[in-house]
């Protein structure tokens, strides 16, 4: 499998990359980018779950002690960081929201030498300081292109990402993929559910069927 690996990555950006295709027509449709989180969420959360469940259900099962770290990974993480990264690319362009998303790794390395005590050396400093540099120069910030809150929400949705890593840490040393997974979008669908309008939501979907299957390619593809 190994010879895959390379192929799995290149997949996994085009899925990742086309994220802003499917959000800019929902978007189009009238919905929040709270409602599409949700949208997208709900979506992940039952397939992950019926996955969970048909493989093995006991996979499913995790201590009531450990709840937080799936409170971080919904709540913390996929919630904050998918309304700003949606709402990011509708105040500026796909490919600005995607490169501020991935300030991301810089910010998980500030956290991992407080957290988790990794030394912080000078190759990875002027890694940081680049990858900064990088995504001021690729942005357009301070060159008048991109409006300050676009900016704000994309530094938010690296953020959000951040803190995916950081807690899915945490949660990986006592669970399976699978269940971190499963368990994140489940609290993340359960968390936005009172505040999404989901009659709308499904009003829509029976009025425009394309709707729902932008929701499904977003929730299983990206």
């Amino acid at each position: 499998m190994e010879h895959m690996a390379p192929f799995c990555v290149v997949a996994a950006g085009i899925c990742w990359g086309i994220i802003g295709l499917f959000t800019r027509q929902l978007s189009a449709y009238g919905l929040s980018p709270l409602q599409i989180t949700f949208g997208r969420a709900l979506v992940t959360a039952i397939a992950m779950a019926g996955v969970a469940l048909f493989r093995q259900p006991r996979s499913l099962a995790i201590a009531p002690r450990d709840i937080w770290m799936f409170l971080g990974t919904g709540l913390g993480s996929i919630i904050f960081f998918n309304i700003c990264y949606f709402t990011a690319i509708e105040l500026t362009t796909l490919s600005v929201a995607a490169i501020l998303l991935y300030t991301a790794p810089s910010i998980v390395m500030v956290f991992s030498i407080f957290l988790f005590h990794e030394r912080f050396t000078r190759r990875k400093g002027f890694c940081l300081v680049l990858a900064f540099v990088g995504c001021v120069l690729v942005s357009g910030l301070g060159m008048g292109h991109v409006e300050a809150a676009g900016i704000l929400a994309g530094l938010g949705s690296g953020f959000g990402y951040a803190l995916y890593s950081i807690f899915g840490r945490y949660a990986l040393a006592k669970y399976e993929p699978l269940t971190v997974t499963a368990w994140t979008f489940i609290i993340a669908s359960s968390g936005l559910l009172p505040f999404c309008h989901f009659g709308m939501i499904l009003s829509l979907a029976a009025a425009v069927p394309y709707t729902g299957l932008l929701f499904a390619l977003l929730g299983l593809m990206s």
